[in-house]
Order: C-alpha cells, then structure tokens, then sequence
C-alpha cells in the first residue's frame, strides 16, 4: 500500500508530509484542500500517462498548479511511498517538476528503496532528467515494475454525472472489462463479466443494489443484438419480470449506487480505490451500506476518499480519518486518534464529534 504522501508547492499545499493508512477518509469544511488532496493521485497518473502538459493546459497553465502562483514557487516535489507489509522495505516514488513561461517540466523521476522506512536510499534509480514527459509506464523491471503496480492504478472515481448523455448511461463496448473506468462508462461492461465470471459476487451485488432500490430484481446483460461488440444496464422489476427497463428509468442516486456497489464489491479490485464525495445523492441508508462495503473492499484495497457525510464518517474509527484544514495560506493534513476524543466518543457519534467542531472544522 501507499504507506506515506509527501508534497511541496502543490495547489494549495505549501507543504504535506502526511501517512496513509488501510483506510484513508479526508473531510473538512469547503475550501481546505480536500479536492487538492485527491487531486495528487490525479496529477501523478496524469504525469505517469504522458499527459503532463495536456493538464497543465487544461487547468489553466502552471501558475495554477504552484502553490501560491509561480511568483511564489517555482517548483513541485512529490514523494510516495510503497510497502507491502511491515516485514519489506519501503520503495520510494520521487517526481521533481519544475516551472518556465507557465509550464511545467520534469526535473526528475527517480525511485529507491530502503530497509530504514523513509530514512536513507539503499537502492536509487533514476528513470530520466528535464523532460516534456515521462516513460516510467514502459519501465517494469525492478523497482519500476513494483510501483508500477500501484501507480497505474490511481483513477480518482466520480461517479457525480447522471445527465443524459452521462457515460454511466451509454452502451459500453462488451470487451472493455479490465478495471472500472474512473467515471463508470463501462459500467454495463463490467457487470456483464462478473456475471459471466463471477456469478456468486454478482448475486451479491444485486442483493445490495436491492436492498437500496427493492424493485430490482436483477440486471439484464446482454450484446445488443444488432452489434455484438457493444452492451447497455438494463434491468428487471420485480413486478415485471417479462419487461426490461434502461437505464434512464433509474433515479440519479440508485444509479451512482449501482457504480459504487460494483467498484467496491468487484472480485479483482484495483490496489488503491480513490473517490471523490461519493455520498452525493444517497440516501442515509445507502451511506450506511456505502460504509460497510468500504470497510469490506479495505481488505483487498487501500482506500482514499474524501467526504463531507456525517453519516458515513459514523462508519469508522478516528484513525481511519484525516482532517483537512487551512491556516496561513496553505492547506494542511492531519490524522486522528481516539486518545484525543476520549470521553468524547463515549456519548457522541464521530460525526457528531466533527459537526460539533471538536476536532476542527465544521
């Protein structure tokens, strides 16, 4: 798992040298980095995917990525660190960007491992200098190939857009099966492989889905008969069970619940699952069972998720959280403990605790 999160000058962090957990659950008031905090597992797969410059362009240049503007900074650092278990060494991701006429380049790409935690560099390795791009994707050998792992995996998912022509309700092409995409537009895709692969956890999944939307009886998925190589989500009604209902005969809520039960109950989940709010539109039911599949799925993956749910944050311990805040321009991490809410937690709920600011933020 990623064991520790190192940042300098990025957005709204002057400075973030924070570890991570099992479960990692970010909540704060608006406005202290919760998004910019999600947002650097987004940027290093932009970097690692080639598509450095193409961000940089499309978030408006490099003044807006620096900390402060580029009249304040003028470079980017960030360190993850990677470890199996307590018994390995830790390896060490490090990505040095630098800024020119509102761009930014690579200053360097390197990793290392170490038996001493983050203490020394037993093993360095540099993986290139001063450059447009990186081509540390190609790299699997190694150190490279261990981080690899993790790293391709950082999709930040979203599952907010439920308009018309949102990708959770387009066809899928059937092939298209290999990992959730971070915005569900595979979704019918995915679901038609357990199905076929793995019917006892898509069984499992429409038992959830139902307990949320009772008149679900199952999903229909099947190659649309005119093109084999594409697949929609239908589904069938308890009441009628000789008629297919779409997509779009689902509310906005069951259908971002219906994503969220299936990247998190999936048999083969990706190493790191990161989202992004998914509380949004749930019901307070949903979040209760939002919370137990994210303690289920922490057992295969390390999660990272940031919300602003009372109710789900009822889900966890204090260690599982970390508090976002903001204070002397700049944004700031910390992890709790239940050593410092005792007393507290013996009459209130965790949420309640935050929603009384005894932690901070409000």
């Amino acid at each position: 798992m990623i064991s520790r999160l190192s940042v300098q000058n990025f957005k709204s962090f002057r400075k973030l040298d924070i570890p991570l957990s099992q479960r990692n659950i970010i909540i704060g008031p608006n406005g202290v980095g919760k998004s910019n905090f999600i947002g650097i597992f987004k940027f290093v797969k932009e970097i690692y995917e080639q598509n450095l410059q193409k961000y940089v362009i499309s978030n408006g240049g490099a003044d807006r990525i620096l900390h402060m503007g580029r009249k304040n900074s003028n470079k980017i650092d960030i360190s993850l660190y990677f470890q199996k278990d307590a018994d390995t060494p830790k390896s060490r991701f490090l990505v040095s960007l630098a800024e020119a006429q509102d761009k930014l380049f690579i200053e360097n790409v390197s990793t290392s491992t170490s038996a001493n935690g983050e203490k020394g560099e037993d093993d360095f390795q540099n993986h290139g200098t001063h450059m447009l791009e990186t081509d540390f994707k190609k790299r699997m050998n190694g150190q490279a190939a261990f981080i690899n792992e993790y790293i391709q995996t950082f999709d930040v998912y979203h599952f907010h857009d439920t308009g018309k022509t949102s990708p959770l309700k387009l066809h899928a092409y059937i092939n298209d099966n290999s990992m959730l995409r971070s915005d569900g537009a595979n979704l019918p895709a995915i679901l038609y492989l357990i199905k076929e692969k793995y019917p006892d956890y898509f069984d499992d999944i429409v038992a959830v889905v139902n307990t949320v939307f009772p008149p679900l009886k199952t999903f229909r998925l099947s190659p649309n008969e005119f093109n084999n190589d594409i697949i929609s989500l239908q589904w069938v009604h308890r009441e009628a069970e000789d008629y297919f209902f779409d997509v779009n005969q689902l509310s906005d809520g069951t259908l971002r619940f219906i994503a969220l039960t299936t990247l998190l109950m999936q048999p083969n989940p990706p190493r790191t699952i990161i989202i992004d709010e998914p509380e949004l539109g749930l019901h307070p039911k949903a979040i209760m069972l939002l919370g137990d599949m994210i303690h289920k799925a922490s057992e295969k993956s390390q999660i990272i998720l940031s919300t602003q749910s009372i109710d789900l944050i009822n889900n966890f311990d204090p260690e599982d959280i970390i508090m976002a805040d903001f204070d002397n321009s700049s944004s700031s991490m910390r992890r709790l403990t239940t050593d410092e809410l005792k007393g507290w937690l013996d009459e209130y709920t965790l949420g309640e605790i935050w929603e009384m600011n005894k932690f901070g933020g409000a």
